[in-house]
């Protein structure tokens, strides 16, 4: 059966992780593509619990966990996340924060676009055609993330991305083997930058 790895960096998500992890198995629980969903968290070495309710879930669900020793960022927990992903004959990789800035509905979607268009990658937009979908964001947050997005597109030519920022993605294996993943050197939210 083939298989999508949702990976989910994380540091101190105690609050969210319980109940995102069984929201995300319900929402991709009866697919019509036959796809078998796992988890995997890279977790920075929280303080608050996150790393037991992670390990809580482990023994009942296909919930895997690479435990790092420091907080090392959002680009390199993906980029170890991708290579376990590679390791482990996945063929569909998502992106995924932790925060419920992503809903989980949206998993499947992805893939029946990618199939449709035969596209190597879909990404969840937070301001598709100008149009704002976040929650739990400040006015602050959003307009600095408004303005970062647009002054990207129009120094790298107006890509047809609609937020470059997003770190809600799903790539085919295909994709993530094209990239030199050891080269990839930003971190943070420039990682999305670089890996789009």
């Amino acid at each position: 059966m083939p298989k999508a790895l949702i990976i989910i960096p994380t540091y101190n998500e105690n609050k969210n992780i319980a109940d995102l992890i069984p929201a995300i198995f319900a929402a991709v629980a009866r697919n019509e593509f036959e796809l078998e969903y796992h988890i995997l968290v890279v977790d920075d070495n929280s303080t608050d619990g996150t790393i037991d309710i992670v390990e809580g879930f482990s023994g009942r669900l296909p919930v895997f966990m690479i435990k790092r020793n420091k907080k090392l960022g959002l680009g390199t927990a993906y980029v170890d996340g991708f290579k376990w992903a590679l390791a482990r004959d996945y063929q569909y990789i998502y992106e995924m924060d932790a925060d419920w800035s992503h809903d989980p509905a949206y998993l499947l979607p992805f893939i029946r676009h990618m199939q449709q268009e035969q596209s190597f990658c879909v990404i969840g937009s937070r301001f598709y055609q100008w149009r704002v979908s976040v929650v739990n964001w400040d006015i602050k947050r959003l307009i600095l993330s408004l303005l970062g997005h647009r002054y990207v597109r129009v120094i790298l030519g107006n890509m047809n991305i609609y937020d470059t920022t997003s770190g809600f993605k799903c790539f085919r294996r295909e994709a993530i083997e094209c990239l030199n993943l050891n080269n990839i050197r930003s971190n943070g939210y420039i990682f999305q930058l670089e890996l789009n």
